[in-house]
């Protein structure tokens, strides 16, 4: 036996190849995580952000596969209704 660690001879040649990322950069954050805002603030914020006239993509995905992307109104968000193209249902 040589008495060569191979795991750390992998590992120094993945990073030789691929490169390193600190944990900085890693986007880990350190410390305890962080509270969660009451959804009362959140939707108070979401209201201060946006002006009438601003739209939001939703994602849509039908029953039967399709799916697609559409520019909503901020306003009609929660209530509007959309056709599939494809099996013409109702997207939930």
């Amino acid at each position: 036996m040589t008495g060569r660690n191979w795991d750390r001879e992998r590992d120094r040649s993945r990073v030789a190849r691929r490169g390193a990322e600190t944990i900085d950069g890693a986007g880990v954050r350190h410390g305890p995580p962080a509270a969660r805002k009451p959804k009362e603030k959140l939707r108070a914020e979401i209201e201060a952000s946006t002006t009438p006239g601003v739209t939001v993509a939703k994602l849509l995905v039908c029953c039967c596969g399709h799916r697609g992307t559409v520019r909503v109104p901020i306003a009609k968000l929660g209530r509007a209704k959309f056709r599939c193209q494809r099996c013409k249902e109702l997207t939930p």
